[in-house]
């Protein structure tokens, strides 16, 4: 079912049920972070049960120590580039659903993008993100393309243009690494954290 209503988006991620919705720049597939069996169902539907740790989405005004250790490399990165396209991987501290990561770190962005904001700020807590498609398909674009694969909500945001994948950056480790250079050059992260 497409929808432009984000409050109705934002209900049927508080449901334990996965929507889709527009990121910066790809439509993702998303759940809340705290239900195993929400995240479960995102797994389900792209086919895909490789243990690949899903990125977590978190609104303008949340307190991410909740969730993270965060550091003061971390710090210099989230002032100079959130929101925006950097997502931080951190030493993982609180509680998340089985199946967002096989690991003892977490992979955290905010989004720059107003609806998904919205969102974020509706349901009033992170939710995870991966790109809409079934595993080694091409990700969907667009809301009806969408809505003919998967049998759930989908918050139109129009055309996704694909567009540079964020930079992704572990500060978990010493010295700080690059792991993918997208949106952010490698030289503008190393200069932040000079």
């Amino acid at each position: 079912m497409i929808t432009n209503n984000v409050t109705h988006a934002a209900n049927e991620l508080k449901r334990g049920n996965v929507i889709a919705f527009r990121t910066d720049t790809v439509y993702g597939l998303s759940s809340t972070i705290y239900d195993d069996n929400a995240v479960a169902k995102i797994f389900e539907l792209k086919k895909r049960n490789d243990g690949k740790p899903l990125i977590v989405l978190v609104p303008n005004n949340f307190d991410i120590t909740s969730l993270v250790e965060v550091n003061e490399n971390s710090k210099k990165l989230i002032d100079a580039f959130w929101p925006g396209p950097l997502t931080i991987i951190f030493k993982l501290k609180g509680h998340v659903a089985k199946g967002i990561t096989p690991f003892d770190t977490l992979s955290l962005r905010m989004p720059n993008d107003a609806t998904c904001q919205r969102l974020l700020k509706s349901i009033g807590e992170p939710i995870t993100s991966t790109s809409c498609n079934i595993s080694g398909e091409p990700i969907l674009t667009n809301a009806v393309d969408i809505n003919k694969t998967f049998d759930i909500v989908v918050l139109d945001g129009g055309v996704a243009d694909g567009g540079v994948p964020s930079t992704i950056v572990n500060v978990a480790v010493n010295p700080v690494q690059v792991l993918r250079v997208g949106a952010i050059s490698e030289q503008k992260i190393m200069n932040i954290l000079k």
